[in-house]
């Protein structure tokens, strides 16, 4: 799409997309194993012997070339140099009373090996191994909450007030029994167009990118809220 764009805009700055086609993209992509695209295709895959320990010759992608706790990149920029730790917006220690309407910690985000991020719903071979959105969710939070495993539950959080997405719960023993996992990326390819009914399970819908942000970087924290889960 940013190829064919690029090329039916005149005054685009072609530096940074200099290839006139995809097949010209894909070559480049794999000119340094020195063959063409097609040729990959071909082939399937290709095996590169590891090499180990480049940084002695190369040393590390820093402005001394040394690992740096201390960040001289960061401090160059007026920034802390030393790592720092800010506590979430909402979490039992900067929040605790929203505890008492939003008893869980939510994250998300950990991956399956069916899908990458939003990509693959629409494989049947995939959907059949991972049907539905889930939630995990400690057997002995669940007890507590007369929440069965296979059960749909609804997820909201104090960010977005007024919305709220539905997952599939399962257990999970590894997780702390405060914590919930809800998976991310999930739309439906078998419902309605254009949206495939993506705001009914996708985790983003009740997570807001509303400051505070990351300070150097800008990210958006999309783990550590809060959360309630109820039975539908």
């Amino acid at each position: 799409m940013i190829i064919d764009l690029v090329n039916r805009i005149p005054w685009a700055e072609r530096k940074y997309i200099p290839w006139k086609s995809v097949e010209e993209l894909n070559d480049f992509r794999v000119k340094r194993m020195g063959m063409r695209f097609e040729e990959f295709k071909e082939k399937g895959y290709v095996t590169i012997d590891p090499q180990y320990r480049q940084y002695e010759e190369k040393g590390f992608a820093t402005p001394t070339g040394k690992v740096e706790i201390c960040s001289t990149i960061f401090e160059h920029h007026g920034y802390d140099a030393l790592p720092t730790y800010m506590e979430p917006r909402e979490s039992p220690a900067s929040t605790p009373d929203l505890m008492k309407e939003y008893p869980y910690i939510l994250i998300t985000g950990g991956r399956t090996i069916e899908y990458y991020h939003s990509s693959g719903r629409q494989i049947r071979p995939l959907r059949c191994r991972l049907p539905d959105p889930e939630i995990e969710v400690h057997p002995d939070a669940a007890q507590r909450d007369d929440i069965r495993e296979g059960d749909w539950v609804w997820i909201e959080t104090p960010q977005v007030k007024g919305e709220r997405v539905r997952m599939k719960v399962k257990f999970s023993g590894t997780l702390d029994p405060r914590v919930v996992h809800a998976q991310h990326g999930w739309w439906f390819p078998e419902n309605p167009a254009p949206d495939h009914g993506c705001f009914e399970s996708n985790i983003d819908v009740v997570l807001s990118d509303d400051p505070p942000r990351e300070p150097i970087c800008g990210s958006v924290p999309t783990r550590g809220t809060l959360c309630r889960v109820c039975r539908q």
